[in-house]
């Protein structure tokens, strides 16, 4: 499968982790009444089927590297791709968001987000993540888990959070509910933005050491990248909170 292929259907999970976390998110802290909201309804199903669908394709994927085979024909592979530590993150991925999905098949109550059996799958979501990459292989893996599970869910609640009161509470249309909405968002934001750096260099240091700060180096340009949109996300975060209406 062409690699260009392969990282859109990662970043795509991603982004689908992102609107989900970020509605569990809001739900909990920010505006719980939206839940019972249809169009959060079905971006919260919609974003479970992706990340189970894209889930169950990265598995095959997978099995079909350890088989040399496509992943379409895979399948007598993927006992041996669930014995790896990817694979079997893959597979607790996918029975998680089935779980979920459970969860949410009807119309979710206020209360959904809060419910510590909603709370313990969507971790265990999140640490489907932490596994099938760079945190578990890498050195000193008992910190690079919980660091990457904390680094993912402040970045979705940010990112996923920010999307779900800018396109749907904000269409709600009532002034009361939204001056309220954008205090508790305010407070929420910051936290968020603040995990999410801080985690971020502990895992540059524990991936890559003290890096090259040369501009030719290819870490330098991408470390550049995220100064940048992590300050154009402080900017955002320290207008949220002047905001009075």
């Amino acid at each position: 499968m062409p690699s260009a292929l392969r990282w859109a259907i990662r970043w795509a999970s991603y982004l689908a982790l992102a609107i989900l976390v970020g509605i569990l998110g809001v739900c909990a802290w920010v505006a719980p009444t939206i839940a019972t909201n249809p169009r959060v309804h079905s971006a919260l199903k919609g974003s479970l089927i992706a990340i189970g669908a894209l889930g169950a394709l990265q598995l095959l994927m997978l099995a079909g590297d350890i088989g040399g085979v496509s992943p379409l024909t895979a399948w007598s592979s993927l006992g041996t791709a669930l014995g790896t530590t990817a694979g079997a993150a893959f597979g607790v991925r996918v029975l998680a968001a089935l779980a979920l999905g459970w969860l949410v098949r009807t119309r979710p109550r206020p209360d959904l987000a809060r419910s510590p059996v909603t709370a313990a799958v969507t971790l265990a979501l999140l640490a489907s993540w932490a596994f099938a990459g760079h945190a578990a292989s890498m050195r000193w893996s008992l910190i690079g888990v919980p660091l990457d599970i904390a680094h993912t869910a402040a970045a979705a609640v940010w990112v996923g959070g920010l999307i779900v009161v800018a396109r749907i509470v904000f269409d709600e249309r009532d002034v009361p509910t939204l001056a309220a909405t954008m205090v508790r968002f305010s407070r929420v934001a910051p936290i968020a933005v603040g995990v999410l750096v801080g985690t971020g260099v502990v895992q540059s240091l524990r991936l890559s050491g003290i890096p090259d700060l040369s501009l030719g180096s290819t870490h330098t340009r991408l470390l550049l990248v995220k100064i940048v949109l992590v300050a154009v996300m402080l900017k955002v975060a320290d207008v949220l909170s002047l905001i009075h209406i």
